[in-house]
């Protein structure tokens, strides 16, 4: 048998056969999509030829904003993106690690002098290495870790004046 069904205003080429696996069973072929189908009992009887069958109830929607609200500036925290910076402590200054990781190599000793930008510690973070540099001139007064240290973020490395 060969329909054409409006549900909900779409309409639908249906096509219904028997597919003689099992009783009460279908073979139905929606806008050329096949499916199978069974019958488990009748529910109630088949409206007249012709009879509007009654509208389903939508279903319960959720509420759902149709436009965002104001910022929420207790969500928009600001991040720093730069690795914390060298302070002060008593007339020294420390290089600090600037995320979690572990200490690979120590390029400088007690007593050296070093130049901006000379690498003084590896680390490695997130299986990368990780140069640390001096963030200024000065003479290295302690070294505060070993290869093989496991350190926090924020943790004094290098201590120099």
């Amino acid at each position: 048998m060969k329909l054409t069904i409006e549900i909900n205003g779409k309409e639908y080429n249906v096509q219904i056969g028997e597919s003689g696996q099992e009783k009460d069973s279908y073979s139905i072929v929606v806008n050329g999509v096949p499916l199978r189908a069974r019958v488990k009992g009748e529910t109630g009887s088949a409206p007249a030829q012709g009879a509007a069958l009654p509208k389903p109830e939508p279903a319960a929607r959720a509420e759902t904003p149709t436009r965002p609200g104001p910022p929420r500036p207790d969500l928009m925290k600001p991040v720093s993106v730069e690795p914390p910076k060298a302070e002060p402590a008593g007339g020294k200054s420390t290089i600090p690690a600037p995320m979690p990781g572990t200490i690979v190599a120590v390029s400088v000793a007690a007593g050296e002098s070093v130049k901006k930008g000379k690498e003084v510690v590896t680390m490695e973070t997130m299986k990368m290495n990780v140069p640390i540099f001096a963030p200024a001139d000065g003479k290295i007064k302690s070294v505060l870790v070993k290869p093989g240290e496991s350190v926090k973020a924020g943790q004094p490395l290098v201590e120099y004046a």
